[in-house]
């Protein structure tokens, strides 16, 4: 059967995530994913969200809560048991008003839901209007320095809320530098973590300088050369980054774009 599941409490407290539902299908043939409704879309409950097609029919699937359509399957996009169709998340006023609820009911454990909070907006922020942007950003700020007051040796703040301000960059280039001040501090940290270089070489890239993140992916293979082999999961995760920057400097001669689309 097909059915709605309702994704659990997180870590730290219910109200992280009261409302966070993902549509998935969980019967045994593959099926076609249709849309009905879009990203962004504000919608109610009972508006429908997508269509399933298999072998013994056609799905419609229903939003449960009233909220924003935050992630959606590709249109004809073929998916089986257990994937995840649809996201629908809180009016974004209600979802920053739960996360901080959280933050604040469990101060020793608050960078748990910090983190849960910088990864939704990371994922989300083309969701946000532009009033709610400028509140998230406060908040964003100020969330910062408790979680690096909190532990400021831990290269994973730095890494997460550099990830979102290059994603929110996009819609405010200033918050690139701010970024760019964040991962050296993550780099310094832990300078051989996986997710830093891809980071830096997105920073890099940002910044108008492929050539430079071209550097630093070779840098890196050539310094870790004697473990990484020829078929090897790391190997081929950095070819296929250097061959994504290759492809920026031959559509764009080296420059990039701060472009939304």
């Amino acid at each position: 059967a097909l059915y709605i599941l309702i994704i659990g409490p997180y870590v730290g407290s219910r109200t992280v995530v009261l409302g966070l539902q993902s549509v998935t299908y969980n019967a045994p043939d593959n099926g076609i994913v249709g849309h009905v409704a879009a990203v962004s879309d504000r919608i109610n409950v009972g508006d429908p969200l997508v269509t399933l097609s298999t072998a013994s029919g056609r799905t419609l699937f229903q939003a449960q809560t009233t909220g924003i359509v935050c992630e959606l399957a590709g249109d004809g996009h073929q998916v089986m048991r257990g994937v995840g169709m649809a996201r629908v998340i809180p009016m974004w006023d209600e979802t920053l008003d739960l996360f901080e609820k959280s933050i604040t009911a469990s101060p020793g454990l608050a960078n748990y839901p910090r983190r849960w909070m910088v990864t939704t907006l990371n994922k989300c922020w083309h969701t946000l209007s532009s009033l709610e942007r400028q509140r998230a950003l406060i908040l964003l700020q100020s969330e910062l320095n408790h979680a690096l007051e909190a532990e400021p040796k831990e290269w994973r703040i730095y890494l997460s809320f550099a990830n979102l301000y290059q994603t929110a960059g996009r819609w405010d280039p200033s918050l690139f530098t701010l970024a760019r001040n964040l991962l050296d501090e993550a780099i310094k940290l832990a300078p051989e973590r996986i997710e830093l270089i891809q980071l830096q070489v997105r920073q890099f890239v940002i910044e108008k300088d492929a050539n430079g993140a071209i550097a630093i992916i070779d840098d890196y293979m050539v310094a870790h050369d004697e473990y990484l082999a020829p078929d090897s999961k790391i190997r081929r995760l950095f070819d296929n980054l250097r061959r994504d920057v290759q492809t920026v400097i031959e559509v764009t001669g080296g420059e990039t774009t701060t472009d939304k689309s």
